[in-house]
């Protein structure tokens, strides 16, 4: 096992929430555990399991290990490496942070030293060396070469021409996990809110995926915010590193504190530090008379204040150290973009260059009606997603991409414990009230009426407010200490295939873990339960069962009206370049003793105005439909059924004797819904014994080919296994074989599906 310093970089992002959406209440689901007992069991249990984005374990009966939490777990897992199935995988320790008595430690896995993308590992230790939980998301059986064909400059040549520009870019090399592994250079280009990822086929030079590096929310600074606490306050700013004259840096060097001059056009900041004490050694100015004025040193004295308050919370209550370099930050303030207000704050994990180098860079925009900075809720919230992406590293943003296909869940967690840890620090479950309020988009934490699955609709802030709200019952319940507890204790086991279960996952177990210390009572933790089972947090993991307690399902459609408004064309031209979107949830059945058959039922009802349906079920049987990157979107890779190119309301798939694979009474059957609608739809799903067989599926043995497809709403299974291929058109869809999908700009997604989910509800509630 290799143990070394090493992190690969992660994303987050902020904006304003869409409205809720209106759904029927879930039941409850139970969190999912994998016990070791004993460790030679393990073995057994992981080769019957479907596969996982993140395997829990729990090694009861393992013993004390002695030393550090990061010796202990060290010790662990190389003493549960066969069970765990980890010969010949390397492990790197990241870091480590504290949750009460309880330690949790994470690793990273490389291969040949470079970073396995998205692989990681969370152990949580007792303060007397016993390993409590580990959860892993680790690339196995991986194959690849991790010498390149291609060389970085002209990995980053072929960004440039799918971007349509050159800018300053920088490129490593990463293994993407999945068939094997992929050697794939990791292309970070642009700068500031424009910064982009690329991963690039190091061999063959194909386009792997694409997503934001900068995320966007809005902002605003007093001793909270010119709205709740209009009155200024004379501070003592601390940390300050002395200087001649003084300036704004901090933390030993960490942070620097810079005002906006100007952006060129591809979005690369010019930053400077002109600003010095105005009353001999103190930063005592007044808010400006326009709060338009671009160099305001009011808002860059409260920024300082207010992030050395977060860095000091964050610090004193999880034990986490930010004295690395990858932890050294600039703060630009007053930022405009192209002459024009920026009403937005933003982390970047690009960071920025110049004089005022760093890897990470908060940014907080000069707005059209107000001073970001004048409001900390919105900042706050930044900094938290700067402390996850360092600390943990587990969010993938709006286009982030699993086994399941895309999942942006853990962006989706981020934005709600960003939320969250704002409003605890600043003691006030509003957030944003001198900011997002201008725009009637303040967030309420006490708001608990959306609930998981049904008004999860994919975008990441909307689906973040289940999650804050989540976190914020828990602090009423409890008060703030514990529940800042819980919360870093769930986001300090998050790996980034987390799902929205994940997170109540890991607030049960930490809530365990506080009661082993004698810090909470089980009293305490039942009403952790009550708070995640209020929004069916229990009940919200990548599959979803359909059984005697959830015989009918829900979930939301993205349809290509989203992409869009991108301006990438019209609904039938996204047609006509193979454009599929999916459901983000999978749905997973098992027929019951004596069934012969079964058929999964899907009825759509359109949330916009109508337009050609086309959509596709995809079933696999024993484990879920599997998904693989080729480019924007993520496509289906592996399926046993499929019934395709579906243009009513209502579908079936239908598996029986004469299916191919046949029907199994013993198995169970997964499902996935793909579409190429063009509005927002929502599903509902059943799944139940068919009064008639109908005919059965052609089904398939895992190798390529043509995937059958049916115009009747009734279709019943069809299409091969393996690999889902582009089928020639007849007459009942619109997928051209040979087609290639228009490189999207895909960084506007999450805002594009917010406003049209919005206006759907509207229309819809109209």
């Amino acid at each position: 096992m290799v143990l070394e310093g090493s992190q690969a970089p992660g994303t987050c992002e902020t904006r304003a929430p869409a409205p809720p959406a209106k759904g029927a209440s879930m039941s409850k689901r139970a969190s999912r555990f994998l016990t070791l007992t004993p460790l030679t069991a393990l073995g057994l249990l992981l080769a019957a399991a479907p596969a996982a984005a993140a395997e829990w374990h729990r090694p009861a009966g393992a013993p004390a290990f002695a030393g550090s939490p990061r010796v202990a777990a060290e010790s662990w897992l190389e003493s549960a490496r066969a069970e765990l199935d980890l010969d010949g995988i390397e492990l790197a320790f990241q870091g480590e942070s504290r949750v009460g008595k309880h330690h949790t430690a994470r690793f990273t896995q490389t291969m040949d030293g470079l970073p396995v993308l998205g692989s990681t590992a969370a152990v949580r230790v007792s303060a007397a060396g016993r390993i409590e939980v580990a959860v892993l998301e680790i690339g196995r059986h991986l194959v690849a070469s991790t010498s390149p064909t291609l060389d970085d400059a002209s990995a980053r040549t072929l960004v440039d021409q799918r971007r349509g520009m050159s800018s300053p870019s920088r490129a490593s090399l990463g293994v993407l996990p999945g068939n094997g592994g992929t050697l794939v250079w990791v292309v970070d280009a642009g700068q500031a809110h424009e910064a982009r990822r690329y991963l690039v086929d190091a061999h063959d030079g194909r386009a792997l995926g694409e997503r934001p590096l900068a995320m966007h929310a809005k902002g605003r600074v007093y001793p909270i915010s010119s709205v709740v606490t209009p009155e200024t306050q004379d501070v003592d700013l601390l940390e300050l590193v002395a200087s001649t004259p003084q300036k704004l840096n901090g933390w030993n060097g960490q942070l620097t504190v810079t005002n906006f001059v100007s952006e060129d056009a591809q979005g690369a900041l010019t930053v400077a530090q002109d600003l010095v004490p105005n009353v001999g050694e103190d930063f005592l100015y007044d808010p400006p008379a326009d709060f338009k004025d671009a160099t305001d040193a009011f808002a860059q004295v409260g920024v300082y204040y207010h992030l050395t308050r977060m860095k000091s919370f964050f610090g004193n209550t999880f034990g986490l150290d930010m004295s690395a370099p990858s932890w050294k930050v600039t703060a630009a303030v007053n930022l405009q973009s192209q002459g024009m207000p920026l009403d937005n704050a933003y982390f970047s994990p690009e960071g920025t260059g110049g004089d005022f180098a760093s890897p990470n860079l908060i940014g907080i925009g000069q707005g059209s009606f107000a001073d970001f900075a004048d409001d900390s809720d919105v900042f706050l919230h930044e900094f938290t997603h700067y402390v996850s992406h360092n600390a943990v590293g587990y969010n993938e943003g709006q286009l982030g991409t699993s086994e399941y296909g895309l999942s942006p869940f853990g962006g989706s967690i981020d934005e709600g414990i960003s939320d969250y840890f704002a409003c605890t620090v600043n003691g006030d479950p509003i957030l944003g009230e001198a900011s997002l309020g201008v725009f009637d988009q303040a967030r309420d934490l006490t708001k608990t009426d959306k609930k998981c699955p049904d008004d999860v609709i994919g975008e990441v802030h909307a689906d973040g407010e289940i999650i804050g709200s989540t976190a914020w019952s828990v602090r009423v319940a409890l008060g703030a200490e514990l529940a800042d507890q819980l919360v870093w204790g769930s986001v300090s086991l998050l790996t980034h295939g987390a799902s929205l279960g994940d997170f109540a996952a890991g607030l049960k177990q930490t809530a365990a873990d506080l009661v082993a210390d004698g810090v909470m009572t089980a009293a305490d933790a039942a009403k952790v339960d009550e708070a995640v089972a209020k929004q069916q947090l229990d009940d919200c993991d990548h599959e979803l069962a359909i059984d005697a307690d959830d015989p009918e399902r829900k979930t939301t459609l993205i349809g290509l009206d989203v992409l869009a408004q991108l301006g990438l064309g019209n609904c039938q031209q996204l047609k006509q370049g193979n454009f599929v979107l999916q459901s983000y949830f999978h749905f997973v059945a098992a027929p019951a003793p004596g069934d012969t058959a079964l058929r999964f039922a899907v009825a759509l009802d359109d949330m916009g105005d109508g337009g050609e349906l086309d959509w596709n079920i995809y079933a696999r049987k024993d484990e879920h439909v599997g998904f693989a990157n080729n480019g924007f979107l993520p496509s289906v890779s592996q399926f046993d059924w499929s019934a395709e190119h579906l243009t009513t309301k209502n579908g079936e798939l239908i598996i029986d004797a004469s299916s191919t694979p046949p029907f199994d009474p013993n198995a169970t059957y997964h499902m996935v819904i793909g579409n190429s609608n063009c509005p927002i739809t929502v599903a509902t799903i059943t799944a139940t014994v068919p009064t008639s067989s109908g005919e059965g599926g052609a089904g398939g043995d895992g190798g390529a080919g043509p995937a059958s497809s049916s115009a009747a709403s009734t279709a019943s299974s069809g299409g091969t296994g393996g690999q889902a291929t582009p089928a020639e058109d007849d007459g009942c869809g619109c997928r051209i074989p040979g087609g290639s999908p228009p490189a999207p700009r895909s960084a506007l997604l999450g805002l594009a599906l917010a406003a049209l989910v919005a206006g759907a509800r509207r229309r819809r509630a109209s």
